[in-house]
């Protein structure tokens, strides 16, 4: 998606909650901020994407001050999210057929989505989805349905990790396609820290080794699979049946940058811009599908 005022002030709204949490000194806190402001203005127009603003701004504030997802951080992140995913689990393990526990793990992958930075994280700190909220689970666009109708044996599912807190709610995603439908998931990791997103010295405290047939270091920070960055992804693309992003800046990128297969947004719609861009009402939980035909 093109960047709008709102995307710019919402960054720069994550930037300074991250640059006041590494640093108590506010002159430097000061001076690295204003290196921030004067980064998103360079990365700002009608034909600049947001993913690329946040990916550059970040990068920025790692090079003047550092970055607050410490391993230990992140490592807390992931147990926090693991004890609530026990919950999910059961629910898992409960469904009557495959199809329903696999609905059940898209929508929980989905709602984890809301860990990630944004507005609504800037009003009210948000937990891991308890299976209570799975449940009940306020739906805007569910394509569930017509994902079931296209997983089958043997095919080949790329998934591009968001961040740490989703990823126990990814794993049991993966654990389901792998076991119940014998899919090959490729699982794409950064190589090193954007945000609070998986990287690949994450992989070996979390269960992705185990759930994953493949884990690939992107080898960049990005916010996401941005074409000038990420080479070796479009270019094993077509190894791929089905492509799956996570979170909302993820699920803008891929929307105004198509795929050449059939892509599937895991994401929480927090805010009116995304709203109107996806056609997702405000504050749902969306698992959008757009195939191969719809996107050329």
């Amino acid at each position: 998606m093109k960047i709008t005022p709102t995307c710019l002030s919402c960054i720069l709204a994550v930037r300074a909650l991250e640059i006041e949490r590494i640093s108590s000194d506010s002159a430097e806190a000061i001076a690295v901020f204003r290196d921030v402001l004067n980064t998103v203005g360079l990365y700002a127009g009608p034909h600049i994407e947001l993913a690329l603003s946040a990916t550059m701004s970040f990068r920025r504030m790692k090079t003047g001050i550092g970055h607050p997802y410490t391993r230990e951080h992140k490592e807390r992140m992931y147990r926090v999210s693991a004890e609530a995913a026990k919950g999910v689990r059961d629910l898992i393990e409960s469904a009557e057929t495959p199809g329903d526990a696999l609905k059940i793990a898209l929508v929980a992958s989905a709602l984890a989505t809301r860990l990630e930075p944004g507005p609504h994280v800037l009003v009210t700190p948000v937990d891991p989805p308890t299976s209570v909220e799975v449940i009940g689970a306020r739906l805007g666009r569910d394509d569930s349905n017509e994902v079931l109708k296209r997983v089958r044996t043997g095919m080949t599912v790329f998934f591009v990790t968001g961040s740490i807190g989703e990823l126990p709610f990814d794993e049991l995603l993966l654990e389901i396609l792998g076991d119940e439908y014998s899919v090959r998931t490729i699982v794409f990791v950064r190589g090193s820290e954007f945000q609070d997103f998986v990287t690949i010295d994450d992989v070996e405290y979390t269960r992705l080794e185990k759930v994953a047939d493949q884990i690939v270091n992107m080898g960049s920070d990005v916010a996401t699979i941005i074409r000038e960055e990420v080479a070796q992804f479009y270019e094993r693309l077509k190894e791929a049946d089905l492509v799956i992003v996570k979170g909302l800046m993820q699920t803008l990128y891929v929307y105004n940058n198509p795929l050449s297969v059939d892509t599937l947004a895991l994401f929480y719609t927090p805010c009116k811009v995304a709203e109107k861009v996806l056609g997702t009402p405000i504050n749902t939980v969306n698992i959008y599908l757009r195939t191969s035909s719809e996107q050329a």
